[in-house]
């Protein structure tokens, strides 16, 4: 009923928007950029594409403080991205959902590409947002053209084409905080045929958290290049192929004890001062101590070959995409100075509480599709899809003399095909109904070697266990879009849509018992919305309200009462979402631009009976123990990364200061209300509500061949975390938490100087 409510508010608010200003849609448009959005297989007009999608331009990242996609949801509130350093994968919630599933080969709901390729779940090929062309975020479900990844949504980054003219930009960026940037490009004709784009970027970035062993805050160190040549040989042909590399290079751990009980002894044993020297666990503590310097080390590829031919009033496409990535990541365990195999051993082994996890992914993908012009009352777009990605994970933890040595190599291998057809039927010049259907058959494997988990290794008796299954899914959507006036639209649109069985290959695997899959998730998905532009283009608008089931929702989880790191995985018995949310564009005058963008989102466990308790759990808190087993229910609580209210708010203003030169104003508010970050619902993982301010100043020639600003970003010295962990297994079950904090966690200043010819 709740759910109910909020669809049909949404709706009364778009059609009294819509009924107030719709008269003023019709004058003429003032000259502003149309939005496009590509994602969806077509370029279309963003305000003409009936669905909730964002589009964010690279200058609305840059003022949002936004250089990577962990901050991508300052700039998208409906996105919550998790921090990606040192850590296996990244780890998207768009409204309010995320199957934040840590073993390999799953995909995470939230489809990410790259000009349309759909990387692998563990990928960081596209993690760095320099020099880009847009983001585009499309939130709900989009399985009938996204497939198999993208039950919650998609982000798709567009890189820069190849221009009809030379075209080139360069920036630099320096802040108080040692954070070092920069990035170019440069674009045009080779010949009459044949065009390109090159760019290349670098950063460093220096982080909060600080490692009191080496004296150093941890750091994040970048580099990278993107090319596209394009070849026209005759009119009705384009050929195009593009090429990636990144190099992402995170030194540290990125987080810090923020609460240790004063009760708590690590391991049961040793003392907080033993085990954390210099150390004092409190909020807003960065400092951390280690035996050895943890870090990632990451290097990604990414070719694509398109090749479009246009016949009549269609066109045929073929993509082709190759990725590779090779993964190093050094993950401490336990984030402290105890060399625990030592003590345990009398120094006859030794471990540095380190645990290696090497990753080797590769992906590809085949489409071959095709689109229609308007053929009078329909507009057709179809095709065929391949899929095939495998990720190798080779896992060290060398913690000889301890009860949890473990080395084991494993793969995960899917195959997918599908076929699709989306339909845009015209039954009157201002009523479109839009039919999809995608068939999918999904094969998912596995590999597992199990190398050791004794001491000496050499006493393990290892074996080798692999699987596979194969499943057909059918997913669709039906949309209803009605112009009501001249550049404003109203919809309704129901989608279905799914992801996919996947092994849990962190579980717990023995030479003989039962593997199975975790089954698939079956989602539904209901939307209403309105777009438009009023008032002369002086405002543009556009309002949904959704509501989105998952059945059989996939959730995987540490066990944090345990002492050595588990991952248990399971199917809940349905999560839901609702909400609302805005995305707004003022233009009051000539040089002045209001933008506002804002979620409210209700995300719950509708059912999740066998849910793990959190350390320290009482039964008068909830904790439910049958035998040797523990559990709460968690049925009826929000969904774990889900702020209830989030939203950015933004001001431009240009001023001309002579003939010459202009004067540059921003402002961007970004507020979010409080996220628990924990998936079993330790209140210990609640970041409470918080907001940031950045502010900008700058000078620019009128002609925007360059400008200087500068900036403040986090004005008021907010400090937050963007994530937070229960490690008290680790620590006698004790309430325990260490912290992750973002770029901005603390105020910074910053000089940027951009050219452009």
């Amino acid at each position: 009923m709740h759910s109910c409510k909020l669809l049909v508010g949404a709706s009364v608010l778009a059609f009294a928007v819509s009924a107030s200003v719709a008269q003023a849609a019709d004058a003429p448009a003032n000259g502003e950029t149309e939005i496009v959005v590509t994602a969806q297989k077509r370029t279309e007009n963003l305000r003409d594409t009936p669905s909730a999608v964002a589009v964010v331009a690279p200058v609305q990242l840059t003022k949002s403080g936004v250089t990577t996609i962990d901050d991508l949801g300052k700039a998208v509130p409906s996105l919550v991205a998790q921090p990606a350093t040192s850590t296996l994968r990244p780890f998207y919630t768009l409204r309010g959902v995320s199957t934040a599933v840590v073993t390999v080969g799953s995909p995470s709901g939230v489809a990410v590409m790259l000009d349309g390729v759909t990387l692998a779940p563990e990928s960081l090929a596209a993690r760095q947002l320099s020099d880009i062309a847009s983001v585009e975020v499309l939130r709900g479900p989009q399985s009938t053209l996204g497939g198999r990844a993208a039950s919650i949504g998609v982000v798709n980054i567009v890189t820069r084409k190849p221009t009809s003219t030379l075209q080139g930009q360069a920036s630099a960026t320096i802040t108080t905080d040692n954070e070092y940037r920069a990035q170019a490009f440069v674009s045009g004709p080779l010949s009459d045929t044949i065009g390109f784009t090159v760019s290349a970027f670098g950063s460093h970035t220096e982080f909060l958290s600080r490692n009191l062993t080496t004296g150093k805050h941890d750091y994040a160190d970048n580099y990278g290049i993107r090319g596209k040549l394009q070849f026209t040989p005759f009119d009705g042909l384009k050929v195009t192929l593009s090429g990636n590399y990144v190099d992402t290079r995170d030194v540290g751990a990125f987080q810090a004890y923020t609460y240790v009980d004063s009760s708590a002894l690590f391991r049961g044993t040793y003392t907080q001062g033993a085990a954390l020297p210099g150390i004092t666990p409190k909020a807003q503590n960065a400092d951390y101590a280690t035996i050895h310097t943890p870090g990632q080390r990451s290097k990604d590829q990414l070719y694509s070959l398109t090749a479009e031919y246009r016949v009549g009033k269609f066109t045929l496409t073929s993509l082709s995409a190759y990725s590779k990535e090779k993964r190093d990541l050094r993950y401490d365990v336990y984030l402290q100075m105890v060399d625990w195999a030592s003590l345990r051993t009398a120094g006859a082994n030794s471990w540095d509480n380190t645990q290696r996890s090497q990753l080797d992914i590769t992906g590809f993908n085949q489409e071959f599709r095709f689109a229609s012009d308007d053929l009078g009352f329909v507009r057709v777009l179809g095709g065929v899809y391949y899929d095939y990605s495998k990720t190798a994970f080779q896992f060290d933890r060398p913690a000889f003399g301890t009860p949890i040595p473990f080395g084991a190599y494993r793969v995960a291998e899917n195959n997918s095909y599908a076929a699709y057809i989306r339909a845009d039927w015209k039954l009157t010049p201002s009523t479109t109904v839009i039919t999809g259907l995608r068939y999918n058959h999904d094969k998912v494997g596995y590999l597992y070697q199990l190398q050791y988990n004794t001491t000496p290794a050499s006493s393990t008796v290892g074996f080798t266990r692999a699987g596979s299954e194969s499943f057909n899914t059918l997913v669709g959507d039906i949309t209803v879009k009605q112009d009501i006036a001249d550049r404003v639209n109203v919809y309704a649109k129901y989608s279905r849509g799914y992801k996919p069985k996947v092994y849990n290959l962190d579980g717990t695997f023995t030479a003989s018992n039962t593997i199975t899959p975790v089954n698939k998730e079956q989602v539904d998905g209901f939307e209403l919305g309105l777009k438009g532009d009023f008032l002369d283009r002086r405002l543009t608008l556009a309002v949904a309200g959704f509501y989105t089931v998952y059945r059989n929702f996939q959730v995987q989880s540490v066990d944090p009462t345990a002492s050595v790191p588990t991952f248990q995985m399971t199917n809940a018995g349905k999560a839901s979402t609702r909400g609302v949310e805005v995305d707004a564009t003022i233009r009051p005058g000539a040089g002045f631009t209001v933008n506002f963008a804002g979620a409210y989102t209700d995300a719950r466990y509708d059912s999740f009976v066998g849910a793990n308790c959190y350390s320290g759990q009482t039964a008068a808190q909830g904790c439910v123990t049958v035998g040797s087993s523990s559990f709460q229910d968690l049925s009826g609580k929000r969904l774990p990364t889900a702020p209830m209210w989030k939203f950015t708010a933004g001001v431009d203003k240009r001023i001309a200061l002579d003939d010459e030169l202009n004067l540059t104003l921003g402002g961007v508010m970004t507020y979010q209300s409080s996220i628990a970050y924990s998936s079993n619902w330790n209140p210990g993982s609640v970041q409470t509500a918080y907001a940031l301010l950045n502010l900008s100043v700058g000078v620019a020639s009128k002609s925007e061949r360059w400008s200087v600003t500068a900036f403040v970003n986090n004005v008021t010295d907010q400090h937050y975390l963007s994530n937070i962990s229960d490690v008290g297994g680790r620590w006698g079950n004790k309430p325990v938490f260490t912290g992750w904090y973002g770029r901005d966690a603390a105020r910074y200043a910053g000089l940027r100087l951009e050219s452009k010819f």
